[in-house]
């Protein structure tokens, strides 16, 4: 029976270069549950040309990822990049200007929110999902995610959702605010929701947030010095 007290969670940096030597092993395991997962995501929604053409480039623009693994098994994941607007260079960033309207970051602007925790990849083992173990892993991984952000100097967190899935309101069940339709994406309809940091909500289940406090607080940390530093640059320059 699949247990989620029993997971071990892990903070990984996405780039190769920038991971402890002792955790090179979970990393090659995480991107390859990511490329499987992803492929078949894509695959499921007709998107077979993408399917087929997925190679690591999606992975590897990301800064960190937190990945749950059973054992020696990955289960679930997501990843994400910092992104700090105030530089123009990052203004132009093709992952904001290609996925979210201009006047998104317009309104955060005139908040003076410059800060961007950018998530993606969103991912659980089929054999994990809540509707075969009745708990929630999505929950953790988007309770961690919020926790990194809180614990960053992150403004906000955005995302695009995948609704078939109901990631949309998995969002909204810890604290997110929708912005706009995203329309189809990748022949799935779409939200853009944002998390504000004082808008956060905890895991509504008790049990499950004691699970997930225990989870971060023992997550091991697979970083080298610079790694960490190069991560957190996006973030807390």
């Amino acid at each position: 029976m699949n247990t989620i007290a029993t997971l071990h969670c892990y903070l990984l940096p996405a780039k190769i270069d920038f991971c402890a030597p002792s955790y090179y092993t979970q990393h090659e395991k995480a991107y390859r549950f990511w490329h499987q997962n992803i492929q078949s995501a894509l695959q499921e929604e007709k998107n077979d040309d993408v399917a087929k053409q997925l190679g690591s480039d999606l992975f590897f623009e990301n800064d960190e990822m937190v990945v749950l693994f059973d054992d020696e098994h990955p289960i679930g994941l997501f990843m994400f990049r910092w992104i700090n607007r105030r530089f123009l260079m990052n203004r132009e960033l093709s992952a904001l200007t290609h996925r979210f309207p201009p006047n998104l970051f317009t309104s955060l602007a005139e908040k003076n929110l410059y800060h961007i925790m950018l998530m993606a990849h969103l991912s659980v083992h089929p054999a994990w999902r809540k509707s075969v173990i009745n708990a929630g892993v999505s929950d953790l991984l988007v309770d961690f995610s919020l926790r990194r952000l809180l614990e960053s100097k992150g403004d906000v967190l955005i995302t695009t959702t995948r609704n078939n899935r109901g990631t949309n309101t998995l969002g909204f069940r810890h604290g997110a605010v929708k912005y706009a339709n995203a329309g189809k994406v990748l022949n799935v309809d779409s939200d853009i929701i944002v998390f504000y940091r004082d808008k956060v909500k905890p895991i509504e289940s008790s049990a499950l947030q004691a699970i997930a406090n225990n989870l971060w607080q023992t997550r091991k940390i697979g970083m080298v010095a610079q790694g960490v530093a190069s991560a957190s640059a996006g973030a807390e320059c």
